[in-house]
């Protein structure tokens, strides 16, 4: 059994599209489930831009895996949760997704591969 490795191209759409029609969504859904709705597109540009920086330049979540102080910091930092995080909204948005469309499973698929450390075709 052959396998095919994706290309670059490929591997830059899949994050477009995972982003677009998987993660935004999700995101946005969280958001408002806290009061906070973009009023433009150019706020909710704004919106997708901070969150993508926040998770560059603060990896919370790995220093509190290796810190308990810092776990049980954040843990009482954070609201109570009422509603899905957000990780399982993104779940949830993909499964439901990739049930309905081959091009969002095909996306999913090389999504996970590149966010695995899998390699791409040049």
């Amino acid at each position: 059994m052959s396998t095919q490795l994706p290309t670059v191209e490929q591997g830059q759409e899949a994050f477009a599209f995972m982003g677009q029609q998987v993660y935004a969504p999700a995101f946005f859904e969280k958001l408002a489930s806290l009061g906070i709705e973009p009023g433009t597109e150019k706020e909710a540009e704004q919106l997708l831009q901070i969150a993508a920086t926040l998770r560059q330049h603060m990896p919370v979540k790995q220093a509190s895996d290796e810190n308990e102080f810092l776990s049980h910091a954040l843990h009482r930092l954070q609201p109570p949760q009422k509603q899905a995080d957000l990780s399982t909204l993104v779940k949830r948005s993909a499964d439901s997704l990739v049930q309905q469309d081959a091009l969002t499973k095909a996306s999913a698929l090389t999504y996970a591969h590149v966010m695995t450390g899998g390699e791409l075709a040049q």
